[in-house]
């Protein structure tokens, strides 16, 4: 399940968005490394574009997160196996 979290970001003009710590229950997860990012439009809305970037925290856990331009929010995939506590 996707759940809304919040992001400290840095942008660039190489890279507009670049996530530095994940925000989730009120916990911080600094972001060790990038290790995949992609730009997606909508199929539904094509106006809509979608960043993706795959994230390996701090604490080694990797997490996969979305990046909704239009909305400017930020969504945790697989949000029940997060591991608050690593």
């Amino acid at each position: 399940m996707r759940k809304l979290v919040y992001m400290e970001c840095t942008s660039t003009f190489k890279n507009p968005v670049t996530p530095k710590v994940l925000i989730v229950r009120g916990k911080r997860f600094p972001v060790n490394t990038i290790l995949q990012r992609a730009k997606m439009q909508a199929v539904r809305t094509p106006s809509a574009t979608h960043l993706y970037f795959q994230l390996q925290l701090k604490n080694r856990q990797i997490v996969d997160v979305l990046y909704d331009e239009s909305k400017k929010e930020w969504y945790l995939d697989d949000y029940e196996s997060f591991q608050f506590d690593a």
